[in-house]
């Protein structure tokens, strides 16, 4: 009994002081001058900030800072490291990889960096770090306007223009990081700097791409366009014995007609269909920008329409709508959600192909992993200065292949990953025999993705930019980023 005792005791003692450690962590904070809020694990909405798209990348934070301003940040991130707190930084928490939230450390969260304003006169935005594409479009909507963002409105805008950025408008002006012209960054000492191509370009040409390794971006000013009209997106589903005649249409669209390239965006999906035999099924989604005159016989020329199973068209007269066209899917799934996306330069023979047999074989047998599922996505990517962002791709015509294995069995995760890296590395072997080695791109890398494949050539690079702005590996829970103090003066 005495030994029960003693353990209560030590136990009640350690709850004490972890109670004291973080009442004097928010007295600390709020004395510093934090303005926003911080939640610790008593919180009543603590387990609804902690949650992320997959739970993959949830971690149980000590507490949760979220700031109002970029002096709040500084703040945070002087405060985590007084403390020897790990920090990690949460946008949208969409992506599966932990380092939106940190085991017992700092999660600084940018759900209250929510302030926008357009410049019509300019044409730019400059939206908060907090911000998600969604909200972007609705009030860029009301201006007439629109900017190169993500495809879903749930993404974040931080990670996902930090990472390179992939969107409806890539096809026509670049990836979003392309467009950013500014952003306010809390670095790892807690300056607040401005990147852009006159005032730290080092930095800028490292935050568009290299996540979020070199601070905290409170702010982006994105270059915005005209609206450019309606959205039109035909949906035809194929049984898998059909796959053939699809790709074989998919690859003469791509090499006949260079024009559709900037006007409509094809993609192929694999997916299982939710009837008994949990049939494979592709899915040909063609998105057209602005252009309904002629997309029907551009179809009809390219794929074997009279054997689709499904053939629908959805009109949607803004991005803002269109960015929720994939809800269904997307939204409300298994919560345990890992991934990859190798990129291509082509529609490579065989290619697509083995990526079925291989979503298939993995699919097969197993009902948990029943909705995982394979992006063909061509994009047509434009470039838009380039050299200008540490992106490590730089083909004006590069495309994604993406990989999501959809589980809810914790047991299930070491044969996603697995299943998810060989498919990844397999698109890869097509593109080195085909083309030029491409690495994969940092929105849609694995755990165990290395460094050096995330960023390519850009990599030597990026260890000096690391050695001035975060020398001591403040933020280093996305794919750490070594420092090379060899060449970091000479930046």
């Amino acid at each position: 009994m005495a030994v029960v005792h003693l353990g209560t005791s030590f136990l009640c003692i350690f709850v004490l002081a972890q109670h004291s450690d973080m009442a004097m962590t928010q007295r600390e904070l709020l004395d510093d001058g934090f303005s926003g809020q911080i939640l610790s694990r008593e919180s009543a909405n603590y387990a609804e900030a902690s949650q992320r798209y997959s739970a993959l990348a949830e971690r149980s934070a000590l507490y949760i800072a979220l700031p109002n301003s970029a002096e709040d940040i500084s703040i945070a991130v002087k405060h985590a490291q007084r403390a020897k707190l790990p920090i990690a930084v949460k946008g949208g928490g969409n992506h599966p990889i932990p380092a939106s939230s940190v085991q017992d450390g700092m999660t600084i969260d940018l759900t209250n960096l929510n302030q926008i304003v357009v410049d019509d006169a300019n044409s730019r935005v400059a939206a908060g770090g907090g911000y998600r594409w969604g909200q972007v479009y609705s009030e860029l909507q009301k201006h007439d306007r629109v900017c190169v963002g993500g495809g879903v409105h749930v993404v974040g805008i931080g990670g996902h223009l930090t990472g390179g950025g992939w969107g409806p408008l890539t096809q026509k002006y670049g990836l979003a990081c392309d467009n950013v012209l500014s952003a306010t960054v809390v670095v790892a000492d807690g300056r607040i700097l401005t990147a852009s191509e006159s005032e730290n370009p080092d930095l800028f040409w490292a935050i568009k791409g290299g996540s979020s390794q070199f601070g905290v971006v409170a702010q982006f000013v994105i270059r915005t366009f005209p609206t450019p009209g309606k959205w039109l997106v035909r949906f035809l589903s194929f049984l898998e014995k059909d796959l053939r005649l699809v790709t074989a249409g998919f690859r003469e669209l791509m090499d006949r007609d260079k024009s559709a390239g900037e006007h409509v965006i094809p993609f192929i999906h694999f997916t299982r269909a939710p009837d008994e035999n949990r049939t494979p099924i592709a899915t040909l989604s063609l998105t057209a920008l602005d252009r309904s005159e002629g997309f029907d016989d551009l179809i009809q020329q390219y794929f074997p329409v009279s054997k689709a199973i499904r053939d629908e068209t959805e009109r949607f007269d803004t991005i803002y709508d269109l960015s929720h066209s994939f809800d269904h899917v997307l939204l409300g799934g298994p919560r345990r959600v890992l991934g990859a996306v190798p990129m291509v330069t082509g529609f490579w023979p065989g290619m697509a192909e083995e990526v079925r047999d291989r979503w298939i074989r993995y699919t097969k047998d197993n009902v948990d992993v029943t909705g995982s599922m394979v992006a063909l996505e061509f994009h047509s990517t434009k470039r838009r200065n380039p050299e200008q962002s540490c992106f490590p791709v730089q083909e004006p015509t590069h495309n994604s292949v993406l990989i999501t294995s959809l589980h809810n069995d914790p047991t299930n995760d070491t044969a996603g990953v697995a299943w998810a890296l060989d498919t990844a590395r397999a698109v890869q072997g097509y593109q080195d025999k085909h083309g030029k080695h491409l690495p994969m791109a940092a929105n849609g890398t694995t755990f165990r993705t290395k460094s050096e494949e995330v960023w390519g050539e850009s990599f030597p690079r990026l260890r000096q930019v690391k050695a001035k702005y975060d020398p001591s590996c403040v933020f280093n829970l996305y794919h750490p980023i070594e420092p090379d103090f060899s060449g970091a003066s000479s930046l």
